[in-house]
């Protein structure tokens, strides 16, 4: 059975027992959960650790967006992507108290909820990720991938108010999907992926090296394969065209986000770590 997005899914027929795993869902998400928040009570509930990895930055830049009407300027140490989801869940009742933040500009209760929303991103990321690997992998195995990797890596990571989270989700579809391009590139694949590198682009700037290693390599596959047959050309511009789509859709999303580090600091791709 064949399909636009993966190529195909798996053909072996899958016992029925395997349609009642989803009914595990709730139990194991509520363990996930007390895992998550048990882990992130222990390490990461004091003011002090709150700017520990940068978390402080994060917390701040969203309250700001949401009192400022999200008229605020920005840093470009980080892409503020995951600042406007969390500023999404802010309330006014959440603003720092003197006599309990101290001189913090913000407020544990915000904090807290910060950590909750966290987790349940992490929640939500892995629904999306089983949903995913279920386009070519049977139920079993796309269930043991997606418990590896809650119990090994986003337990631990998920009550923390940093994006990596969100990220690697996003990464790891992206490097998919950018995969079966090479293979066989369709104007579906080439727009998911020029949208979803532009997602996790604006969630963290990690993701520039493997689209360039992409476009790199999806122009060395069409040279190569063009002089190899010695064909007519039609058909590896058509290929062509199918991957420059991704690519500017990615700009093509991005583009205010650039044109606004033009008009500020003069550079469209500004970063201070370039100064």
């Amino acid at each position: 059975m064949k399909n636009a997005l993966s190529g195909y899914l798996t053909e072996r027929e899958e016992p029925a027992w395997t349609r009642w795993l989803l009914l595990l869902f709730v139990p194991l998400a509520g363990l996930y959960w007390v895992a998550a928040w048990g882990h992130s009570n222990t390490f990461n509930t004091t003011h002090e650790a709150s700017r520990k990895n940068d978390q402080n930055v994060y917390i701040k830049l969203a309250q700001d967006l949401k009192h400022l009407d999200y008229k605020v300027r920005t840093p470009r140490q980080r892409t503020p992507g995951y600042s406007h989801l969390l500023s999404v869940f802010y309330s006014d009742k959440l603003d720092p108290t003197p006599e309990l933040d101290g001189d913090e500009h913000y407020s544990m209760r915000w904090f807290h909820r910060c950590r909750a929303l966290g987790i349940w991103i992490s929640i939500a990321c892995l629904i999306g990720l089983y949903f995913f690997f279920r386009r070519f992998l049977p139920r079993v195995e796309s269930a043991f991938l997606v418990s590896a990797i809650a119990c090994l890596l986003y337990v631990f990571r998920s009550g923390y108010t940093q994006p990596e989270v969100l990220y690697w989700s996003l990464k790891l579809p992206l490097f998919y999907l950018m995969w079966r391009m090479l293979v066989k590139p369709t104007w579906l694949l080439a727009m998911t992926c020029g949208l979803l590198s532009a997602t996790a682009f604006m969630v963290k700037a990690g993701i520039q090296p493997m689209l360039l290693l992409f476009v790199v390599s999806f122009g060395f596959i069409v040279a190569w394969v063009w002089l190899r047959e010695r064909g007519s050309f039609r058909p590896y511009l058509l290929r062509a065209r199918q991957g420059s789509l991704g690519a500017r859709l990615d700009l093509a999303v991005l583009s205010p986000y650039f044109l606004y580090s033009f008009k500020q600091f003069g550079k469209p791709f500004y970063s201070v770590y370039c100064e």
